[in-house]
């Protein structure tokens, strides 16, 4: 069998939508977040210090791309954040010659395009139930902040209460026991189960908790009215969602302005060569 055919463009674009309101929702709801939109481009700043967490999405090709950077900068030097740029590939030529930027590693988005098509291999023991509760809220920052091996304050900003029953977004603990051991995010919006924050305790990986967290969200994004799926892939996840049905769709193209890599501490190469 051969490749399957390119996803049309219409749903590609959903789902770039879906993986910024991702961070969009964080903006909107946290505080100290902020969300700027103009140009085919939405900027989001999130409060936290690292440029990751503070985007710029830029979803269709804009009129000038170092009008568009300025602006952009403009909004998250007001926010007191760094930042960094997340664009289509078909976009990326956009930026190819934009001054003080540079590039970033690619992210792996991946899309299992027709849900009416999920056929889950059979569940582990895994007790998956939402997060409803600032009590849960926080049980939920610790455990992926654990899966991750990431500082836990970095996480602070998911376990908000005013994200706790927000539309659209949805947080779950994955339980063996009484122990907290994995979490997952569904974002459902633009028609998409948008899949984010999954993580297991390093202690209790290899036991397909992982897919049984994301086969849980997909359901949930299918009964609130989505057709579609989809996430980003880190290398550990990939075959994992590979064998699920996912299939990869679009390498996302990343930049970080030199100021960004200046305030967290990072020699850019460009100075370094010079």
């Amino acid at each position: 069998m051969g490749e399957p055919p390119p996803l049309p463009d219409a749903l590609l674009l959903r789902l770039h939508e879906n993986f910024a309101e991702a961070y969009r929702v964080i903006g909107r709801s946290v505080p100290g977040g902020a969300v700027w939109e103009s140009e085919g481009a939405t900027a989001i700043a999130t409060g936290v210090g690292r440029a990751e967490f503070n985007r710029l999405f830029v979803l269709r090709p804009p009129a000038d791309a170092e009008v568009l950077l300025d602006h952009a900068s403009q909004f998250f030097a007001a926010a007191g954040v760094p930042w960094c740029i997340i664009v289509p590939p078909g976009i990326a030529q956009s930026f190819a010659n934009a001054s003080a930027i540079e590039p970033g590693s690619p992210i792996a988005g991946m899309a299992m395009a027709d849900l009416r098509d999920l056929s889950p291999r059979p569940g582990t023991t895994l007790s998956v139930r939402p997060v409803e509760t600032p009590e849960d809220a926080a049980t939920f920052v610790t455990t992926m902040a654990d899966g991750f091996g990431t500082p836990r304050h970095l996480f602070d900003l998911f376990g908000h209460p005013s994200l706790l029953g927000r539309p659209g977004l949805t947080h779950y603990l994955g339980f063996v026991g009484p122990k907290p051991v994995a979490t997952a995010t569904l974002v459902a919006s633009h028609g998409i189960a948008g899949v984010f924050n999954v993580s297991t305790l390093a202690s209790h990986r290899r036991r397909g908790y992982g897919e049984t967290m994301t086969w849980h969200a997909l359901r949930d994004g299918l009964a609130a009215g989505c057709s579609a799926a989809g996430l980003q892939a880190t290398p550990l996840g990939y075959p994992i969602y590979r064998r699920m049905g996912f299939r990869a769709s679009v390498d996302y193209r990343s930049w970080y302005p030199l100021e960004s890599l200046i305030e967290e501490g990072i020699v850019p190469p460009s100075i370094v060569a010079t």
